[in-house]
């Protein structure tokens, strides 16, 4: 494989590479922001059950505070489950991220034993161009 060719792969690989970082940088902020989000509701559940459980309140009020609760909590739960599949995306991307650092690897040993071939193959023309040189000396 061609020096040059090789080299052009490892370019493309390393910006998909990037590519891969960026995507898992944009994941990892989703996460930590539904976790905030998670943190925040639970607050505000926690709030909302204080509001019951310390003031005298009327069954209307009771009714709508609870009904807001429930609301919260069905609103935590459905931010975990999107959090866990934003985590299932982190830990695929670790694993393409590690696929693409060990290719990139391969790439550049593959690359530095082309390198070696190919100065072995011109030291070879190199010596044997001096060995005419030296043969045609000896002639004369």
């Amino acid at each position: 494989m061609p020096k040059l060719r090789i080299e052009r792969i490892i370019e493309i690989k390393e910006k998909m590479l990037d590519d891969k970082k960026k995507e898992m940088e944009a994941v990892i902020a989703g996460i930590n922001k539904i976790t905030n989000d998670i943190n925040d509701t639970d607050s505000d559940i926690e709030l909302n059950y204080n509001k019951i459980t310390g003031t005298l309140m009327n069954g209307n009020d009771i009714y709508v505070i609870k009904e807001y609760v429930i609301f919260l909590e069905n609103k935590k739960l459905e931010m975990i489950n999107n959090r866990e599949k934003l985590r299932a995306e982190e830990n695929a991307l670790r694993t393409e991220l590690l696929e693409m650092i060990k290719e990139i690897k391969m790439l550049e040993t593959l690359k530095s034993k082309e390198l070696k071939i190919i100065k072995k193959s011109e030291n070879r023309k190199e010596q044997k161009m001096l060995d005419e040189l030296a043969s045609r000396d000896e002639r004369k």
